[in-house]
């Protein structure tokens, strides 16, 4: 999993942009150099699979010392707080021949590309983790107690003529964690131009930006102004860097369904003798996933792991989402109550993208 932990970030590998000036070899162990390097090699071996390289090839990759860098870094209240030293710090210096798809990222392809990377580590029995990298010499953040924070971000697809002028499909991500992973922002947010873009590769060169970034939660603004095809297509163009994450599709909610008609579908179920909540009646489908007509894939399971996606719409319907991490889909249930028992009957169902 590649993961960018840094304060100042600048992985523009930029054709041109020269060696800063190095010492000797850095003063750690020839052991712990190689260690430093064999991190930097796997991750730039990782590379090869992000959004818009086409080709990479590593040139060369040594250990070097900066001192300029490292006293720079030992001088930062961050260092202090995370305890470094010294031979907790390792400098590599790499160059690469790397090919980009310029119409999807703006980086200058090249031979011999230099790359600079700062690893840091707790202490001597702990792994090098990469810290900062680019052409410059930034500072490091890095939390030893959760080295490899998973961030989760939204993506909302909508079309608004009447805003924009034309009938381009845009995107608006957040990444912030105020909110978690909420379906409920309002309008005058998504509907932002200074944040939307209309262009599938601006949004998935911010996506490869926001480091270990494991789930992203995609929201469809309105059913009318796309079908199931086109927004399975728009879903498998995204590109997460992240080896382990998954993708979900829902639809944009203004507030919760079940906030807004929950007062009179209670009462109509008391009319039919139910002392219950509708709590009780989303708990007892999140208790039968063998209603889902599809099997996991990759070793998942199905199931309805998200209560707030479970809609009770009616005193008869509930629209529930399903997944099992890899694939997901949505149900149409009919639910009859008697005696407080629930019983349920498949109406109709989908997996997204078909």
């Amino acid at each position: 999993m590649r993961v960018w932990l840094t304060l100042i970030l600048a992985l523009s590998l930029c054709a041109g942009c020269g060696n800063p000036q190095i010492g000797n070899t850095a003063v750690l162990s020839q052991v712990d150099q190689n260690a430093a390097i064999e991190v930097v090699k796997q991750h730039l071996e990782g590379m090869k699979n992000d959004f818009g390289v086409i080709s990479l090839e590593i040139n060369s990759i040594q250990a070097v010392r900066n001192e300029q860098h490292i006293q720079t870094i030992l001088s930062s209240e961050a260092a202090v707080t995370m305890g470094l030293t010294e031979e907790k710090i390792a400098l590599v210096d790499a160059y690469l021949n790397v090919q980009y798809d310029g119409t999807k990222v703006p980086y200058n392809s090249g031979e011999n590309q230099y790359i600079g990377f700062t690893l840091v580590r707790e202490n001597k029995e702990k792994p090098w983790i990469i810290a900062n990298s680019g052409q410059g010499m930034g500072g490091v953040v890095v939390d030893f107690e959760n080295p490899y924070p998973e961030k989760s971000a939204e993506l909302y697809v909508w079309k608004n003529k009447e805003l924009t002028g034309n009938d381009h499909t845009y995107f608006t991500v957040f990444d912030d964690d105020t909110n978690g992973l909420n379906k409920n922002r309002p309008e005058s947010e998504i509907y932002n131009l200074d944040a939307a873009s209309d262009s599938i590769d601006s949004v998935n060169l911010r996506l490869a930006g926001i480091p270990n970034l494991t789930c992203l939660a995609v929201y469809q603004m309105n059913t009318t102004d796309f079908t199931k095809d086109e927004m399975a297509d728009i879903l498998g163009y995204l590109v997460l860097n992240a080896d382990h994450h998954r993708i979900t599709l829902g639809l944009w909610e203004p507030v919760s369904l079940n906030s807004v008609n929950g007062s009179h579908i209670i009462n109509s179920l008391q009319r039919k003798g139910f002392n219950g909540k509708l709590k009780d009646v989303t708990d007892d489908l999140i208790q039968h996933p063998e209603l889902i007509p599809y099997d996991g894939v990759l070793g998942g399971t199905m199931g309805f792991y998200f209560p707030e996606d479970i809609h009770v719409l009616t005193d008869k319907w509930v629209l529930a989402y399903f997944e099992d991490g890899h694939i997901s889909g949505y149900m149409l249930l009919e639910y009859t109550i008697n005696n407080d028992s629930i019983s349920w009957r498949v109406m109709e169902s989908y997996l997204n993208g078909e």
